[in-house]
């Protein structure tokens, strides 16, 4: 089949999809051509050892398939407590006898993933390209009219904001506050305000919510398909409606069940953070049946508060 043919892509998936039988222990998350495997384990030399073993079965399927994997392009980060100082100078990961490198940070997906899982990286990335559509939109703003820089922010800035921030929105607020600062430049931009102008009002009048009301907004909206199960199945491990009897609805009560935790990373993660966050919000956008229209009320709802 040629490349860049219509049918290339769906036969290339029937060709792979079993690839996720050549092993009961290791978890695989598929998309296209890009194929990831996980595994957990408390014992680091019970990790690699382990996870050798599962690749010479994934090598023995790549064999039988006539496909071949190119070691170069391929990689694993260990995501652990960053407390612990580990040595892996003893420790490898091997395929076909060539050793896969190891990362402390990862692509998965448009995301980038540091070893701590402190989003550091991501928003660093995050930073440049917020950086590059301030520069754009900076250099025409005496050009064009404000309906044009409305449009180039949310073709430029806002996309980076909104993309997977269900994830990277539990970064640590400091790191949160240097996309904010962009964020309000290029509102500023928008508005044709001064560096130093209040940037709440100018938020108001464009109708644009801040970076943590944007992280919220989404986060909302991924519960309440959770709750009306609009999301899919591998999706609606992340949160559970409580078995109470919710015809007596008091504020007392959660309407999803509240995990408990131990870390900060899984205080930040969303399974903590979406249920907290739907608690707060008020019953009558919580009852909302239609998802057009919560989206509108709750988006007017993180707005009257500039």
């Amino acid at each position: 089949m040629p490349q860049g043919s219509i049918l290339g892509p769906l036969l290339f998936l029937l060709y792979i999809s079993d690839i996720e039988n050549c092993s009961d222990i290791l978890s695989f998350i598929l998309f296209a051509d890009d194929t990831n495997l996980f595994y957990s384990c408390n014992n680091l030399p019970d990790l690699y050892s382990i996870v050798n073993c599962e690749l010479s079965k994934l090598s023995e399927w790549f064999c039988v398939n006539k496909l071949s994997l190119n070691v170069k392009k391929t990689n694993y980060i260990i995501f652990g407590n960053k407390k612990k100082v580990v040595n892996y100078d003893h420790l490898k990961l091997e395929l076909d006898g060539k050793v896969i490198d190891q990362v402390y940070e990862t692509k998965f997906l448009g995301v980038y993933l540091d070893n701590k899982l402190n989003w550091k990286a991501h928003i660093s990335h995050l930073r440049l390209k917020l950086s590059r559509g301030i520069g754009i939109m900076n250099r025409v703003r005496h050009i064009v009219p404000r309906k044009v820089l409305l449009m180039l922010y949310h073709t430029l800035i806002y996309p980076y904001l909104v993309y997977c921030n269900v994830s990277w929105g539990s970064a640590n607020k400091s790191l949160l506050n240097t996309l904010f600062i962009l964020q309000k430049r290029a509102v500023r931009i928008c508005s044709g305000s001064t560096f130093r102008s209040h940037s709440s009002p100018l938020f108001s009048n464009l109708r644009l919510l801040k970076l943590i009301d944007v992280i919220n907004f989404q986060t909302a909206i991924f519960m309440y398909k959770i709750k009306y199960k609009l999301v899919p199945q591998c999706c609606m491990h992340y949160a559970t409606v409580n078995s109470a009897d919710r015809f007596h609805n008091t504020r007392n009560l959660s309407y999803f069940v509240k995990i408990h935790f131990r870390t900060n990373i899984r205080a930040h993660s969303l399974s903590v953070r979406g249920p907290q966050l739907w608690d707060t919000l008020p019953l009558s956008i919580q009852q909302e049946a239609r998802l057009g229209c919560f989206k509108r009320v709750l988006f007017q709802h993180y707005l009257l508060d500039y």
